[in-house]
């Protein structure tokens, strides 16, 4: 994908069906361009996914990745954003929801090679059942990005003991004059917000999918794509529904 300078725009990948599927995608956004992306993992269960993304992006332009994780019994995939040039701003959001015995194996990096640029990477996990994520994500600020401000962070909610979740965050800095901050937090959905919302007439699981709505909340309202957080929603009520129970 190009995006043209002072460009704008946005773009949906929708990938459904089942097998074995690969991907690349790679973007190059150019000078002063504002784009969007977002891809919607809505594979069958059975499905096996290698997945690698890339933004590169020159000077001040503005440019969001997003991946949606729903489908797919095994999926692997990497994201690479790389600011190239001054002022560009790139934003990384993933949301990934679990259940059954899915296996999320998501990483991103954040690459600086270029002064007074920004960079944020957000990751969300809800998981049921025996689901379990393994989230990576690495900030690296090379020697020549000066005033680079990164941010990295990587959070879960488990519904069940049966889901697990793996948060491993790092930081390679070699320059001095950076802002670079990261969060990560993994645990079980909280009891006295579940009690309180039952508490109110709403039942187990309709207060379950308000909770994991909010939980969702930081990331769905970064997303500048409509379509993609209505999926995100729709696979919210799909996943914990009637019939459903966590």
């Amino acid at each position: 994908l190009r995006a043209r300078r002072e460009s704008k725009g946005e773009v949906v990948i929708s990938v459904e069906g089942n097998g074995l599927y690969t991907e690349v995608v790679e973007a190059f956004v150019d000078e002063g361009a504002d784009v969007k992306i977002g891809v919607l993992d809505n594979l069958e269960y059975g499905s096996v996914v290698f997945s690698q993304r890339a933004v590169k992006s020159l000077r001040y332009s503005k440019s969001q990745l997003v991946g949606a994780w729903f489908g797919g019994k095994f999926v692997m995939s990497k994201h690479l954003i790389k600011p190239l040039g001054e002022e560009a701003q790139i934003e990384d959001v993933q949301v990934i929801l679990g259940h059954r015995e899915q296996h999320f194996d998501i990483s991103t990096h954040l690459d600086f090679s270029a002064p007074h640029t920004k960079g944020e990477s957000s990751i969300r996990a809800v998981l049921k059942d025996y689901s379990r994520a393994v989230m990576y994500g690495l900030i690296d600020i090379e020697r020549e990005a000066q005033f680079a401000d990164a941010y990295l962070s990587e959070h879960a909610m488990l519904l069940n003991p049966g889901a697990r979740a793996d948060s491993i965050p790092g930081l390679e800095i070699m320059a001095n004059q950076v802002r670079a901050t990261h969060g990560a937090t993994v645990g079980p959905i909280d009891p006295e917000k579940l009690f309180y919302l039952m508490s109110r007439g709403l039942d187990e699981i309709s207060a379950t999918k308000l909770i994991v709505i909010g939980f969702f909340e930081p990331a769905t309202s970064r997303i500048g794509i409509e379509e993609v957080r209505e999926a995100i929603y729709k696979n919210v009520e799909e996943v914990l529904g009637e019939g459903q129970p966590v």
